[in-house]
């Protein structure tokens, strides 16, 4: 199983500085952005629990929190954001250069499997529940073995 969602991804300042992006610890702030994000981290708060407005155009999230072209894929056993593994979403390791070429395969699988389950013809009977997949239909592809 998995899930994959690019674009914004939730943004948070919390203990010790450190910067979370889709509840995933991103980098730890130093200098002037520890200001700047203890400023946020207040809008942001303000935002969602006052006003209940958890846009960008309320919270006006800094350079840091910056998520957008960011890949986030959720497998069975791990996660990866942009170039980053994450298990128990604890920082594992960077990407090599083989789980890049592996992902950008997925990519294009799945891709492919949308294009097939939209141009499959559908069963005269549907099936019954949620994760059965009707006789003959396309399957998802297998997310590539990223969590060993």
């Amino acid at each position: 199983m998995c899930g994959m969602k690019k674009g914004n991804n939730s943004c948070g300042v919390f203990k010790d500085n450190q910067v979370f992006l889709a509840d995933l610890p991103w980098k730890t702030l130093s200098g002037n952005d520890i200001q700047a994000g203890i400023d946020y981290q207040r809008r942001r708060d303000d935002c969602l629990k006052v006003k209940h407005d958890p846009t960008p155009a309320c919270t006006n999230p800094p350079p840091f929190c910056e998520s957008h072209g960011l890949k986030l894929y959720n497998f069975a056993g791990c996660s990866v954001l942009g170039n980053k593994l994450f298990k128990d979403q604890q920082y594992l390791r960077d990407l090599t250069a083989q789980d890049k070429e592996a992902l950008k395969a997925f990519d294009a699988k799945v891709a492919d499997y949308q294009k097939q389950q939209e141009n499959a013809p559908l069963p005269p009977k549907p099936p019954v529940g949620f994760g059965i997949l009707p006789p003959n239909g396309p399957r998802p592809p297998m997310p590539p073995n990223l969590c060993a």
